[in-house]
C-alpha cells in the first residue's frame, strides 16, 4: 500500500506552528521525513521552510488534515503565513 504524505512550503515563520502541530502528526502515525529551514530554491517562487511528512496511507495523510486538532494547531500562525500545502500518495 502506497504511504500517505503532507508537503508544506511556507513563506513565513512557522515555528510556532511545528511545535503545536508535533502531538498531532503523533496521533496520526506520522513522521516528518523533511525539515528544512532554508531549501535551496531552483524553481518556482515559494520560499521558507520545507516540511514533508509521512503517514501509513493516504486516507491517514487526509483524515490528519481534516482534524480538529490539526486545524486547532494550524490556527496558531494563520494569520502571519501563507502555506502551500498538499496531500499526496506516495510510490
Amino acid at each position: 500500500m502506497a504511504k500517505g504524505h503532507i508537503i508544506a512550503h511556507d513563506m513565513d515563520r512557522i515555528a510556532r506552528f511545528g511545535d503545536a502541530s508535533a502531538a498531532v502528526i503523533g496521533e496520526y502515525g506520522g513522521s516528518v521525513l523533511v525539515r528544512d529551514r532554508d531549501p535551496e530554491l531552483r524553481d518556482g517562487k515559494v520560499t521558507g521552510i520545507s516540511v514533508v511528512v509521512a503517514f501509513g496511507d493516504i486516507a491517514t495523510a487526509r483524515a490528519f488534515y481534516e482534524s480538529q486538532s490539526y486545524w486547532n494547531a494550524k490556527a496558531i500562525p494563520e494569520a502571519a503565513t501563507n502555506t502551500d500545502l498538499h496531500v499526496v500518495e506516495g510510490v
